[in-house]
């Protein structure tokens, strides 16, 4: 390729002149020929690609050894250009680098940039905004109230949430993370692991909480921190002796007006929590029937307990039996009644899982332990808690405490039972 030469009158020195052309065709955008030389040797030849300002808003420059490098990058923004028209260009060096930055980052995954940083943004910026920890347990725990769950599940609440607000109360819930609740968890060196699982179960819906009502974006960083690995421990139940002296102990002491609330746990295996619920009212004895309505049932499921022969004697025993099942003070009665039944140390339901263990023996259906118990067929608390060991015959030998089986030992003084008009 020829090019015309021009003389510099000073020197003498001839010298090439550039070429310029534009590119692509019509679009205002000039390449021009640059010849490389120092001190007057020649390194070849490079092309300057000037984007002007009308087209990006100011004036671009860049400068390639090949043609072909610098078609491609004028073909670009002259795409870009008509394209985006002037915010193509608006963008700085800086943002440049960070946007490859990021596209090198999320390069591999099913995910787009504005997609990654709507979730940045929502996570740094919660749609309800932030709140603290300790705002978070105030608020879950109303929700809890206003929505009526039982007293014993808010108090449960209100205990391990006020335990980890201690810790993290200070922090802003976006920002405490899978890490710091697991290293929490591990900070209870005397708990066991139920009662581990049960605070980790706590933080779990604490933070379920947060991020329905708005408070925290993604998922739940309690979700993939494994629970503790809980061995299974046979339930403590009642030996046939020791429910006959609780029983009777119950009848010996009147004025504890405890007999119908311990007869009932013994032979109906109703939760404690329910009895205390439990009026005469619910009590039908010509049709040997207990209905357990929503308001007394702990998970607000109705249903009916068939009154066992055994524990209709007992029942006809108690000369009032008009409203609550359970005196006032019935914790305290009912502690002094343990302990004169010679039981050093109770354990919550042990009465229910006595009838639980001793009906599924005597009947050896678990569907029906289960129906009678309050629990769905599939539910595994009844091989958890209600199958402790019981000696075979020892089903029927439970049922069979009554008062005329007392009576004959001479363990009671009983009167004649009143019969139900």
């Amino acid at each position: 390729m020829m090019f015309p030469l021009m003389v510099n009158n000073a020197t003498g020195i001839k010298k090439r002149k550039s070429k310029v052309w534009i590119y692509p065709p019509k679009s205002g955008i000039h390449i021009r020929e640059i010849l490389n030389k120092t001190a007057n040797r020649s390194y070849g030849i490079s092309y300057r690609v000037e984007v002007p300002v009308k087209l990006a808003g100011k004036r671009l420059l860049k400068q390639f050894t090949k043609k072909k490098e610098a078609y491609t990058w004028a073909e670009f923004q002259f795409a870009q250009a008509q394209r985006q028209g002037q915010a193509a260009f608006d963008i700085t060096p800086w943002q440049r680098e960070q946007a490859i930055e990021a596209f090198v980052m999320i390069d591999g995954l099913d995910m787009t940039l504005p997609s990654v940083v709507r979730f940045a943004v929502a996570h740094l910026k919660p749609e309800k905004g932030d709140i603290t920890i300790n705002e978070l347990v105030e608020k879950s725990l109303k929700d809890k109230i206003e929505r009526n769950l039982r007293p014993r599940s808010i108090e449960d609440f209100r205990s391990r949430g006020s335990k980890f607000a201690e810790s993290f109360g200070h922090l802003l819930v976006k920002d405490v993370n899978k890490s710091q609740i697991e290293d929490w968890l591990k900070s209870f060196p005397n708990l066991s692991p139920c009662s581990i699982s049960n605070y980790r179960r706590t933080v779990c819906d604490l933070f379920g909480f947060a991020i329905r009502e708005g408070y925290r974006m993604g998922e739940n960083p309690v979700a993939r921190i494994r629970p503790p690995k809980i061995d299974w421990v046979e339930p403590k139940i009642l030996r046939l002796e020791e429910a006959r002296n609780l029983i009777s102990s119950a009848y010996q002491h009147p004025h504890l007006e405890l007999l119908p609330s311990i007869a009932i746990g013994l032979f109906a295996g109703i939760r404690v929590a329910e009895i205390t619920r439990l009026r005469w009212d619910n009590i039908q004895l010509d049709e040997k029937t207990i209905y357990i309505s929503s308001k007394i049932s702990k998970k607000r499921r109705v249903r009916m307990v068939t009154i066992e022969d055994n524990l209709l004697e007992w029942l006809f025993l108690c000369p009032e039996r008009e409203g609550p099942i359970c005196p006032l003070d019935y914790k305290k009665k009912f502690t002094k009644l343990h302990r004169l039944a010679g039981f050093h140390k109770w354990h919550t339901n042990l009465m229910r899982h006595s009838f639980g263990s001793y009906y599924f023996e005597m009947s050896g259906d678990p569907l029906k332990t289960a129906t009678v118990m309050g629990h769905r067929s599939s539910d595994q608390q009844l091989f958890d808690s209600y199958r402790a060991f019981v000696r075979r015959g020892e089903g029927k030998q439970y049922f069979d405490i009554r008062p005329g089986q007392l009576r004959n030992s001479q363990v009671l003084n009983f009167p004649q039972a009143k019969k139900v008009h």
